[in-house]
């Protein structure tokens, strides 16, 4: 008797990123991928159809998150396995490491990929799983805090209590909740990626801005306003960007 397949799903809203999973899991004979989806709604609906043993999902999908549908898994009978995709997100990979669950970085490469599976060949990851999951979204709610280099060494915050960050070339300015302001030394390119994707969002070339903090949008002037224990900061607000920020509020809300 031939050994028993390992049922995969792989959920990724970019068909490239897909294509090259599937491209490189030929690799492995006892991995059947019984369905792909583009996004959380199909792979709910692949998953209660095809009841796989592993998955494979991406955390950045328009809409809907791989985070949000992680969430609705980890409350059926039988929760699969998870191997997280995600681009250098440092937050949620930090969340990840903590609860011991498994993640790969994009672009997919064949050694990370291996040591993924067999992690997964190795550990009773479906039987942890739901107690895994259940550990991590403590973390998404009780967010660890992020480290960020400066000029002198490096200092500790939690993501919520940043309320902008403004790019000074190669270096940031990060402005808290506390009134403070930090120089780090990373470019608004790198916090852009770090930050939690869920409420932070880069407004202009200059300006990355925690939603939760905007009191104000004013469409004619082109500007939002933060306010913060009786600060009030106004940011230029590009035109091509008022509509997104408006969308991303409602999202939010």
């Amino acid at each position: 008797m031939g050994k028993k397949k390992i049922k995969t799903l792989l959920v990724d809203d970019e068909i490239n990123a897909i294509s090259l999973l599937q491209h490189l899991l030929n690799d492995y004979p006892d991995i059947e991928i019984v369905a792909t989806a583009d996004n959380t709604f199909n792979a709910f609906k692949a998953i209660m159809e095809e009841e796989p043993d592993l998955v494979f999902l991406d955390i950045q999908m328009p809409g809907e998150t791989g985070l949000e549908l992680s969430e609705k898994l980890k409350a059926l009978p039988s929760c699969p396995a998870i191997i997280f995709v995600t681009a250098h997100d440092q937050f949620a990979i930090s969340a990840i490491k903590n609860a011991a669950l498994d993640y790969i970085l994009k672009p997919v490469n064949r050694s990370d990929l291996k040591e993924a599976i067999d992690r997964f060949r190795h550990m009773k990851y479906q039987k942890e799983m739901t107690s895994k999951l259940n550990q991590f979204f403590t973390q998404l709610t009780h967010p660890l805090k992020l480290k960020f280099n400066t000029r002198t060494g490096f200092f500790m915050i939690d993501p919520e209590k940043i309320i902008f960050c403004k790019s000074e070339g190669n270096y940031s300015e990060i402005f808290t909740s506390e009134g403070k302001k930090e120089i780090i030394t990373s470019n608004l390119g790198y916090l852009e990626k770090n930050l939690p994707h869920e409420y932070f969002y880069r407004i202009s070339r200059y300006n990355i801005v925690n939603l939760n903090f905007i009191s104000r949008i004013n469409r004619k002037d082109r500007f939002c306003e933060i306010g913060i224990n009786g600060t009030t900061y106004k940011l230029p607000l590009p035109k091509n960007k008022i509509r997104e920020l408006e969308d991303k509020l409602s999202e939010n809300s």
